[in-house]
């Protein structure tokens, strides 16, 4: 099976079985950076330059970009193509082990036409860390758009853990015709902005989310069921958290909100100490 870093070396890789999709329209560029409102001294993350489209925008309006690019001729050829500007600093490297800690000692905002195989897995990464973005203005495909800003009723877990930390919504969508090669699907632009506090009030988020991930083990199933297949659990010890929390145990758990997502987290650890249940 493959793995999400091999599947990243393969979708940046222009000459790969996957490819990538280069952006080719210049409206859409500039409607990217636009929607990211750079001021002359703010410093820019660019992850998955390709050819440029977004960089050429971008030198023009941060003092600094740090383009992290994987493929090696995509990383050479990108300075000249952007006109060898000062403010660009090219890092041939995985994203998912890029660490923003030895390139910005501030502030940066990310902006990116991300590559649609690792688009979810680079987002959750950039927003776990601990020197986050302060803002990200990120191309995604559509349907990674539609998740992202779900609302109680066809929320997943990627809504859960994006809305964790950041205010999300869609800016515009963009069609296939914008890049090269064409990719089948359409795409999104999405501004995730980072709350101050998280979305609810958990003391571990990682043990949140994997909580939350628990819950959607079935997602088809009630999130009776599903959590107590998740969790491994015991029937009762599930519907004493779900009374807890003041949750139907017949409900499915897309239909669950981000802060009844808390109530039942705070409410399973409550249960998950008593020997006996209590409901």
């Amino acid at each position: 099976m493959p793995t999400q870093r091999n599947t990243l070396r393969r979708a940046s890789d222009g000459h790969s079985r996957l490819g990538q999709n280069f952006l080719t329209d210049r409206n859409v560029a500039r409607r990217i950076v636009a929607a990211a409102a750079i001021e002359p001294d703010d410093e820019v993350l660019e992850i998955g330059p390709g050819r440029g489209a977004l960089t050429k925008l971008l030198v023009e309006k941060a003092s600094r970009v740090v383009a992290v690019e994987l493929d090696d001729v995509l990383a050479r050829e990108l300075p000249p193509r952007v006109g060898n500007s000062d403010a660009l600093t090219v890092v041939q490297q995985d994203a998912l082990e890029f660490e923003p800690s030895l390139h910005f000692h501030g502030p940066f905002k990310l902006v990116a036409n991300l590559p649609y195989y690792v688009a979810t897995p680079l987002v959750r990464r950039f927003l776990a860390l601990q020197q986050r973005p302060s803002e990200l203005i990120v191309m995604v495909q559509r349907e990674v758009a539609d998740n992202m800003t779900a609302r109680p009723g066809r929320m997943g877990l990627l809504s859960v853990m994006v809305q964790l930390y950041v205010s999300a919504r869609i800016l515009f969508s963009v069609p296939p015709k914008a890049f090269r090669p064409r990719p089948r699907v359409a795409s999104a632009v999405v501004s995730l902005e980072p709350r101050m506090d998280l979305a609810v009030p958990v003391d571990d988020a990682d043990d949140f989310i994997s909580f939350v991930a628990a819950g959607f083990r079935a997602p088809r199933k009630q999130i009776h069921n599903s959590l107590k297949l998740g969790l491994q659990a015991q029937t009762q010890t599930v519907s004493c958290a779900l009374s807890s929390a003041s949750i139907g145990g017949s409900r499915r758990p897309a239909t669950l909100s981000l802060p009844e997502w808390g109530d039942l987290y705070v409410a399973w650890q409550e249960q998950a100490v008593t020997v006996i249940p209590e409901c």
